[in-house]
């Protein structure tokens, strides 16, 4: 870390002294990594901080076909669409979609893909399934996350295999904490869910400024579908991200999957060092521990480590207490957290 930096990815500057950093969504440590701030010099040079005009403008810039290109064939989806932010791409569906279909969502599903018309389903999946048998309609649309990152749960995919018979379903899956780093091939949901049912049309909605580091959004999908929100008035009316990202993501492929392998490796050895593994919940492969156990923050504070801990859904709420690894932790540092969690728990 230079003098000047205030965050690297594993510490930051805080009163005046350095302290380790257990936090954030930057799973892959990606703003930090030297060959991608050099992709966005690159990227800077080539087109500016910024592209203030329309993706349907009369002067447009093909980089931005190129990354959706290069993000449709990384996942295995038909087509991609990129937009400013995971919100935006949230958004973009859950208003097209509502247009046209039902929309039912499920527990917990992230305030991206909300509208005013949401109603939260909490008896999952037996209102689903209800509803849908009352449903007088042949198309519906079911939105959900594909995992819960802030208690460190995965989706469960059964209810999919058991949607009643006779519709067309579309099912919308916001993969944003998971997109780039879980499953065997670091591509989130896609490599989990169960093979869709017959005439199930499946779209991925996903935030990049996590695995892949960079203030954008995608939406991938069938390319009929994805021509069509191309066409949709927020789309157009929407600046795109800065070009600069979006090259520098489409150029950095082989980084990305080294940094996951980084990681995974920090996982594997905090998961061999810790002791009191079993007082956290965890993801294999997935770099969030929560545990109920709130006073392992102030703990933690104590030696300068900074974990998350914050009042969820509202400011009311108790704290979400986790710690979050990411690549760009040194081995000494896995170490140290491990022994200080240990302390924690031994005397607890």
């Amino acid at each position: 870390m230079s003098p000047l930096s205030l965050i690297s990815g594993r510490s930051l500057r805080k009163g005046g002294m350095q302290w380790l950093y257990f936090a954030g969504t930057s799973y892959l440590g990606i703003p930090y990594d030297e060959t991608f701030q050099k992709l966005l010099k690159e990227g800077m040079g080539l087109f500016g901080s910024h592209y203030g005009g329309s993706r349907h403008s009369n002067i447009t810039l093909n980089v931005y076909e190129q990354a959706e290109a290069f993000l449709a064939e990384w996942s295995g989806m038909p087509a991609a669409i990129l937009t400013s932010s995971g919100t935006l791409s949230g958004q973009l569906v859950a208003r097209h979609l509502q247009q046209e279909t039902l929309c039912l969502y499920a527990p917990n599903t992230h305030t991206a893909m909300q509208t005013a018309q949401v109603k939260m389903m909490q008896k999952w999946p037996e209102e689903l399934f209800s509803t849908i048998r009352n449903h007088p309609g042949k198309v519906v649309c079911i939105l959900c996350n594909a995992l819960d990152p802030l208690h460190a749960r995965l989706t469960n995919w059964d209810w999919v295999r058991d949607l009643p018979p006779g519709r067309k379903y579309i099912l919308v899956v916001d993969d944003s904490h998971g997109f780039g780093i879980t499953g065997d091939h670091g591509r989130g949901a896609i490599e989990l869910l169960p093979a869709m049912p017959a005439g199930c049309e499946l779209i991925l909605v996903s935030s990049l400024a996590k695995a892949w580091g960079i203030p954008a959004g995608v939406v991938l999908g069938h390319q009929e579908r994805i021509r069509r929100l191309y066409a949709d008035p927020l789309f157009i009316g929407s600046s795109p991200p800065p070009p600069m990202y979006v090259y520098a993501m489409q150029n950095a492929a082989a980084l990305y999957e080294a940094r996951r392998q980084e990681l995974l490796k920090r996982l594997n050895q905090f998961q061999r060092k810790c002791k009191h593994l079993r007082e956290f919940r965890h993801i294999p492969g997935f770099p969030v521990y929560f545990t109920p156990k709130n006073g392992l923050f102030d703990a933690l504070y104590q030696h300068q480590v900074l974990i998350s801990s914050f009042p969820y859904p509202t400011v009311k709420s108790p704290p979400v207490t986790r710690v979050v690894i990411n690549a760009s932790h040194e081995p000494e540092d896995i170490d140290q957290l491990a022994t200080l969690v240990d302390a924690y728990f031994q005397n607890e």
